[in-house]
Order: C-alpha cells, then structure tokens, then sequence
C-alpha cells in the first residue's frame, strides 16, 4: 500500500463557512463579484465537472482514441444464445453499437465526465480507489487520470485480460501509482489490506446485458431478489 503524506481534506478549501458569507449579502457589485469568484474556483476544482443533482451523462466520452474501443465481445440476447450452442449470425464490436441497449448486443458505456466529477468530489489526490465490478477499463482509466491509485477486480476473464494489458501501459505512464487488477468473484475482492478510501464501480444489469460464461456471473442469477441479495453481500 502506497505511503500518503497527510494533508488537509480538499473538500474543506471550498466549503463556505459562515464567515465567507458576509461578503455575499445584498444585491451589491461586490457580493455579485465574490459569487463569481466561488463559483470559478468551483470549476477550476473540478475541472469544468462540477457535480450537480441531475447531470447528463456524455455518451461520446469515449471515442476512437480510447484503446478499449471495439475490443468488447458483444452482449446482450444475441451473445446469450451463442453462449448457449445455439447458431447466431457474427456480433458486431459492442463498443459500435453500445447505448443501444443488450437486445442489440450491446455493453452499456459508463459515462467518463459524471464518474470523473463525484470522484473529484468524493476523493483526494493520491486516494486508492476499489472497483469490485471493473468491466472493461471504464474507472481505471478515469482513476489514474485523476492521479488515484486503483484496484479493480472482476470475474469475466475475457475483460481482465484486457484490463491487464491496459494497466501495464498506464504503469509505464504513472509509475508512482498503484494499479492492479484481480480476477476473480467481487466478494472475494482481493485489494491489499481490504482497504480503500473510495469506491467507484458500475454493477451488472442482472440478465439484460451478457458479461461472460463464468458460473458466478450475477447475471445467471435465476431472481431478480437472488440478484439484488447477492449484490447487498458484495457491498457489505
């Protein structure tokens, strides 16, 4: 496990205390200015993502320069039936034809710019984060990019083989973090010291999308109330 200086909570440099809202009283020139002044500092903290309610997730976040794309077997009814022996025409690349849902044999996009934004908000620089449903690269890559370190685990062997290949190219590029995946059930998550300062994952939609022929898949589950337990024993 890294060793982290401490430092003061990033959180606490833009909450404003009571002291801080004096200047903001009134319809005048320079409450107006200090307002803006915030709310800059707001965005730049950010990133430009500052975290709201309701945000829209950008679907085009990951593009043709994102190394994971069409590298997806695809999912969905038709990898489903293939699964089962049965004769199904050639899938397409599931990163082509994804957000169109599993009947089309599509894998869900996880969006870049809200899991970018409530990891800026929910945790530090040089954070470790654990994602015990990693998929296909979606956080890894977010998380590193925002210097945290990361451990992911997931049982498709199909998608930790890949997930390796890319941590090794994002070791050569951040060689001070820690980014390590683990193949395996998520309840068994194997992170160092069964520890994290943050989680960020994206569970499976139970049989609506296909993530692979291993036996633990929660997709298999036959309920959908086996599913959801099996999911409350995971995050526990």
């Amino acid at each position: 496990m890294p060793d982290k200086a401490p430092s003061a909570d990033f959180r606490q440099d833009w909450l404003i205390t009571p002291e801080q809202l004096e200047p903001t009283k009134g319809k005048t020139i320079e409450a107006l200015a200090y307002s803006r002044q915030r709310r800059d500092e707001l965005v730049r903290l950010f990133e430009g993502l500052v975290p709201e309610s309701v945000m829209l997730a950008d679907k085009g976040s990951r593009d043709e320069r994102d190394l994971a794309t069409g590298t997806y077997e695809a999912s969905g009814q038709l990898a489903q039936k293939r699964a089962r022996g049965e004769s199904v025409p050639d899938l397409p690349d599931t990163f082509e034809i994804s957000g169109r849902g599993g009947a089309s044999g599509a894998l869900s996009k996880f969006p870049q710019n809200i899991g970018r934004s409530i990891t800026l908000l929910y945790s530090n620089d040089l954070d470790v984060v654990v994602d015990p449903f990693a998929g296909h690269n979606s956080r890894m890559d977010l998380c590193v990019g925002l210097n945290r370190h990361y451990y992911g685990q997931d049982l498709s062997h199909t998608f930790c083989e890949f997930n390796r290949a890319r941590a090794a190219l994002l070791k050569e590029l951040h060689p001070h973090l820690h980014i390590e995946i683990y193949e395996g059930p998520s309840q068994q998550f194997q992170a160092p010291d069964e520890f994290g300062d943050f989680t960020i994952t994206s569970p499976p939609y139970w049989d609506i999308e296909y993530y692979g022929d291993e036996p633990n898949q929660l997709g298999f589950c036959k309920t959908y109330d086996e599913f959801l337990q099996r999911k409350k024993t995971i995050a526990r």
